[in-house]
């Protein structure tokens, strides 16, 4: 088996830091790599991570959170709506209407104070995708789908060309939602399937995970456009990074260096017999992606996901570029990363 790069131990939430709810934004995430075991419990009892809005958000500047009561903006009207509890929004006109009670005069007749004050919402600068990056979004997004339908195609072939193909054992990893499936087909050698499964067991849908992903390039894609922006790199630079960057997100997924991909099936038997001697062959990354795949409808969001992968990328691949811009400030790539989210309403893929 390949050896890890010390380097992806580094920058991605270990399994703990990532599934807890009292996951926080943290850049450096300094935490080693904590390796887990094989459960031998049935897929349906395993216990999933409890995901909430509240993981699922970047923090404000002034650390204000969403908790479960706090419903999740999709339209990007409503994204620059402030998280503080306000008394009213006027659907016509975009603003908020404040407590009556604040606008009141000391003399004023409460009956009379109907009228409220308003005051603007904070506007956030909408992005224009150039030709380049929905070419790049459509492209990556194409590749995803094919992959996926690959494997089923492979699957359902050994399966309808045999009658003797037989499931061996089903293994879940603890902190990471993905299903190592044994199968044979008669004498000949073991096969593991990787799928990603829900919170309740079940295998994720194949057009669940085609979404998640066209949003998670969607959003990669216009932040990492604003990221080079602000660093006054060449535009001509633009397009070719990028493709590297969702070149390797797409890798990671599906062949990532350690042979064990999240999605996909396995075939090496050196890797499959190993598998009894070592513990979980998967990675923090690993865990981080198939969390993000995994993670509930209601609570899914990429925005946040998008600015630690980019952030991972830069300074696990891309490490020159990032000592070069970065400077002493290993953070800096965060910092404006997290600004761009604040900042930026990006539209939907």
């Amino acid at each position: 088996m390949k050896q890890r790069s010390n380097n992806d131990e580094d920058f991605i939430p270990s399994r703990r830091e990532h599934t807890e709810s009292s996951l926080r934004w943290n850049p450096t995430l300094p935490r080693p790599l904590k390796r887990t075991r094989f459960s031998d419990e049935s897929v349906g009892s395993i216990r999933q991570p409890r995901w909430s809005a509240e993981n699922n958000e970047l923090p404000t500047e002034s650390n204000i959170r969403w908790t479960k009561s706090s419903s999740i903006p999709r339209h990007h009207d409503l994204e620059n709506l402030p998280l503080e509890k306000q008394a009213g929004v006027s659907s016509s006109s975009g603003k908020v209407e404040s407590d009556s009670t604040t606008s009141r005069s000391m003399g004023q007749d409460p009956v009379e104070s109907s009228t409220v004050q308003k005051m603007d919402l904070p506007v956030k600068q909408p992005l224009k995708k150039q030709d380049w990056m929905a070419g790049q979004i459509s492209f990556f997004s194409s590749e995803y789908s094919k992959n996926l339908h690959t494997i089923y195609l492979r699957l359902g072939k050994l399966y309808y060309s045999s009658n003797t193909l037989r499931t061996i054992s089903k293994k879940r990893m603890i902190g990471v939602p993905v299903v190592m499936t044994s199968i044979q087909m008669g004498e000949s050698p073991l096969t593991l399937l990787n799928w990603i499964v829900k919170t309740d067991g079940n295998h994720c849908p194949v057009k669940e995970l085609i979404s998640k992903f066209k949003h998670l390039a969607n959003f990669i894609t216009c932040y990492h456009s604003e990221l080079l922006k602000a660093l006054g790199i060449d535009v001509s630079e633009f397009g070719t990074l990028n493709e590297a960057l969702l070149k390797w997100v797409l890798n990671e997924i599906f062949n990532p260096s350690t042979g064990f991909p999240i999605i996909g099936m396995i075939t090496d038997q050196k890797l499959v017999q190993g598998l009894g001697k070592e513990e979980s062959p998967f990675r923090d990354l690993d865990a981080y992606l198939s969390i993000y795949f995994s993670r509930p409808e209601a609570v899914h969001d990429s925005r946040k996901d998008a600015c630690v992968l980019i952030n991972y990328w830069y300074r696990s691949q891309q490490t020159q570029i990032h000592k070069q811009f970065g400077g002493n400030d290993k953070d800096h790539f965060m910092h404006l990363l997290k600004k761009i989210h604040m900042d930026l309403s990006v539209p939907t893929p």
